[in-house]
């Protein structure tokens, strides 16, 4: 009996112990503070980081992030994340922006798209070739898509922005004399046309020329 009233007691001063720890360390704001022996600490702010030290629980000393930097949310760390590095050799041309908040977006140079999703290099966009138009134009992101020249238009190059053209018509006075194709135009040449009359002659013929004299 006695074994069992200890051992109730004991669960009570545990309980009584978890109940006044607990609350302090689950009442942390776990996006601007962090727990530090019992003690909820404020976090340096965004675009900063904190000193190697870790003084002032609640006033940290909290350094800016350094050129090409960032850091985009509260933190207890000591070192900022570092920005991507937009390599030239990559085909990349620079990035949207340099902020110390946010992670910059490298961006492929004109006429290029990110090879994949993670965007690790650029590629040249496709060029539609001879028959083809372009469907979608691409961008940074996107590779183009093309598709082929609908009914009676031609395109004869490759091209990564251009249309098909539309078959030429003859115009009259010309014909057609070769048919378009998806990769060539209609081509017109003159009918050749006759001035003026031929003109016949219509005169009877002379007495002389119908009663010849013979001479012996």
């Amino acid at each position: 009996m006695l074994g069992c009233f200890k051992t109730k007691r004991i669960e009570m001063v545990t309980l009584l112990f978890m109940l006044a720890v607990f609350p302090v360390v689950y009442s942390c704001d776990p996006e601007t503070q962090y727990e530090n022996h019992g003690e909820c600490c404020n976090k340096c702010g965004p675009g900063t980081r904190m000193s190697s030290d870790h003084s002032g629980c609640f006033d940290p000393h909290c350094m800016p992030c350094q050129e090409d930097e960032y850091q985009e949310a509260f933190t207890e760390k000591i070192i900022c994340k570092v920005q991507p590095y937009c390599d030239q050799n990559k085909n990349f041309e620079g990035s949207t922006n340099r902020s110390k908040t946010s992670l910059s977006q490298c961006i492929c140079k004109a006429g290029h798209h990110c090879s994949s999703k993670e965007c690790l290099t650029c590629v040249p966009r496709t060029k539609c070739g001879p028959g083809q138009e372009i469907l979608s134009t691409g961008d940074h992101i996107r590779d183009t898509v093309c598709q082929a020249c609908p009914a009676n238009t031609f395109s004869s190059d490759s091209s990564a922005e251009s249309k098909c053209k539309q078959w030429t018509v003859c115009d009259k006075g010309s014909k057609a004399e070769a048919n378009g194709t998806s990769t060539s135009d209609i081509v017109c040449v003159s009918v050749p046309t006759f001035s003026g009359n031929i003109k016949v002659n219509m005169e009877s013929p002379t007495r002389k020329e119908r009663n010849p004299v013979w001479s012996v």
